[in-house]
Parts: C-alpha cells; sequence; structure tokens
C-alpha cells in the first residue's frame, strides 16, 4: 500500500511538472508570436506610410509643374488643397491600417489561443491515459 501511494505520488509530481513546462513553453511561444506580429505590422504600417509619402511627393511635384504659369495665389490654394487630401488620405488609410491590424491580430490570438487549447487537451489526455495505464501496471 505504501508503495503504490508511492508511486502515485510521483506520478502526479512528474505530471504537474510537465504541465508546468507546458505551460511555460506555451506562454514563450505565444509571446514570440505576439511579437513577431507587432513587428511584422510596424513594419507594413511604415512602409505604406512610405510609399503613400512617396506617392503624394510626387502628385504635389506633378501639380506645381502643372501650375507654375498660373498666378502664385492660385498655386497656393492648390497646394493647400493637395496637403489637405494627403493627409486626409493618410489619416483614413492609417484608420483602415489599425482596424485591420487590431483585427488581424485579435484573429491570430485567437487562432493561436484555439490551437493551443487543442493541443494542450490532447496533451492532457495522453497523459491521463498513460497516468490510468501507470496506475494499472502498479496495481
Amino acid at each position: 500500500e505504501k508503495i503504490k501511494s508511492d508511486m502515485l505520488t510521483m506520478a502526479n509530481s512528474s505530471q504537474s511538472e510537465q504541465l508546468e513546462q507546458l505551460a511555460a513553453s506555451h506562454k514563450e511561444e505565444l509571446e514570440r508570436v505576439r511579437s513577431e506580429m507587432e513587428a511584422s505590422a510596424s513594419q507594413a504600417v511604415s512602409q505604406v506610410n512610405e510609399q503613400l509619402s512617396v506617392s503624394h511627393a510626387q502628385e504635389i511635384e506633378s501639380l506645381r509643374t502643372d501650375l507654375q504659369s498660373s498666378s502664385s495665389e492660385e498655386i497656393k490654394r492648390i497646394q493647400s488643397a493637395a496637403e489637405e487630401q494627403r493627409v486626409a488620405d493618410i489619416d483614413r488609410i492609417t484608420s483602415e491600417m489599425e482596424g485591420s491590424h487590431a483585427a488581424q491580430v485579435e484573429k491570430i490570438k485567437s487562432d493561436m489561443l484555439t490551437m493551443a487549447n487543442s493541443s494542450q487537451s490532447e496533451q492532457l489526455e495522453q497523459i491521463a491515459a498513460s497516468h490510468k495505464e501507470e496506475m494499472d501496471r502498479v496495481r
């Protein structure tokens, strides 16, 4: 009876350690994926922002060339409108990208949690089956 009790204690202790290691590993992997996703999203926002800046700079330069024959007052009016439009476009696109990014991060987080929960459930089932077999063997 003492040996049986000792064997159960050792099996439970081993399973607890395995679960703790599994939980730590899972947490590290989630942090790594989160960090990668944040870096990737930040880089994508920067690239789009740079592309928009280049595109708008080209558009403004084109307008400047076309309007050189116009009066300076007309040039100022058009430049101001173009700048306002550029700022509005950047604000709109940035807002859209932030919303899209947030949704993507939430989906990835949900997918990762689903995958992790599924994996943990399978591992727990395997551990429970192994434990039962060990208990049956000990008995």
